[in-house]
């Protein structure tokens, strides 16, 4: 859990778990030159919940720490631009975005040698 964000960064619940297998299917739909944005996602996974009669909430929130939960645990790899969420096996791809998620690391770690000086 990430201090200040412990809403967002709790460990999924069972509940929430249950929901990978549906985030994941509906990311096997979206493509490099098709890719969902999180209000589409969120939609596609609460009409599969519905239409199995499923009562779980779910919100771009839950979506964010789903996708967390995909990539921490190798399950399928999706990547992530600004313009949206998709999946694939291109190994160019997943390298391009290693190392955007190492740039962003990289970064917030710059912010917090920033805030240490004003200790």
């Amino acid at each position: 859990m990430i201090t200040n964000f412990e809403e967002f960064t709790a460990n999924l619940k069972d509940e929430e778990i249950a929901i990978v297998p549906i985030v994941v299917q509906v990311l096997q739909c979206a493509s490099e030159l098709n890719q969902y944005k999180a209000p589409l996602i969120v939609a596609k996974v609460q009409a599969v919940l519905g239409i199995n009669q499923i009562r779980i909430p779910f919100n771009e929130r839950k979506l964010r720490k789903c996708v967390n939960y995909i990539r921490v645990n190798g399950i399928v790899p999706l990547i992530a631009t600004s313009s949206g969420y998709y999946i694939t096996n291109d190994a160019r791809v997943i390298r391009k975005q290693i190392n955007s998620l190492d740039q962003r690391a990289r970064s917030i770690t710059m912010c917090a040698n920033g805030l240490t000086k004003w200790l």
